[in-house]
């Protein structure tokens, strides 16, 4: 049995898990990593809400254009506000538990950051997240890939585990016709 490393800040994770699992078709992106626990958020259900619908009522307009996902079963009341700023094609910065007051100026300052918002998270202990991934319950992407955090990427896992990891598809995601691949 090899020893699971801590991951990585930016480690985005795939669920391999049966469909009737919470989990299932999920893709995470690891945001806390320490041997106390690790963090993360799915980052690809979106929940048809703004930023807007959990805060008062207010002036800032910068709340009805931030889109609302849910970011995992731990703590689903918590509203996690984040921007994500790329400073070169492999290279972002993600600023995390933005304050929703300060959007603004935050938007000012940094013209092309983009921001989402996260109710809740997914969270580890060490021992639980290295038994899960020895048991190939998430598979790793090699590389982190900016790109994937754009858009509201409802088909993400999907074209990630054809990207990555088509061996491990199962038939009903498999495209009908192969040369669509």
């Amino acid at each position: 049995m090899e020893k699971i490393p801590l991951p990585p800040v930016g480690m985005i994770l795939l669920a391999q898990v049966p469909s009737g699992n919470p989990f299932a078709q999920k893709v995470v992106v690891i945001i806390r990593s320490q041997p106390s626990g690790i963090m993360g958020l799915c980052i690809n259900q979106p929940l048809r809400l703004m930023v807007s619908d959990f805060e008062e009522p207010s002036n800032n307009q910068i709340l009805d254009t931030i889109p609302v996902y849910c970011g995992g079963p731990c703590q689903p009341e918590k509203l996690t506000i984040t921007g994500l700023e790329y400073q070169s094609p492999h290279h972002m910065q993600w600023h995390f538990d933005l304050n929703p007051n300060a959007l603004s100026q935050c938007a000012e300052q940094h013209p092309h950051m983009k921001f989402k918002a996260f109710c809740g998270y997914v969270g580890w202990d060490f021992s639980q997240f290295a038994s899960e991934m020895e048991q190939k319950q998430w598979l790793p992407i090699p590389f982190p890939l900016p790109s994937i955090f754009l858009g509201t990427n409802t088909r993400l896992w999907e074209t990630l585990m054809l990207q990555f990891y088509p061996f491990a598809m199962k038939a009903p995601y498999l495209p009908k016709n192969p040369h669509w691949n």
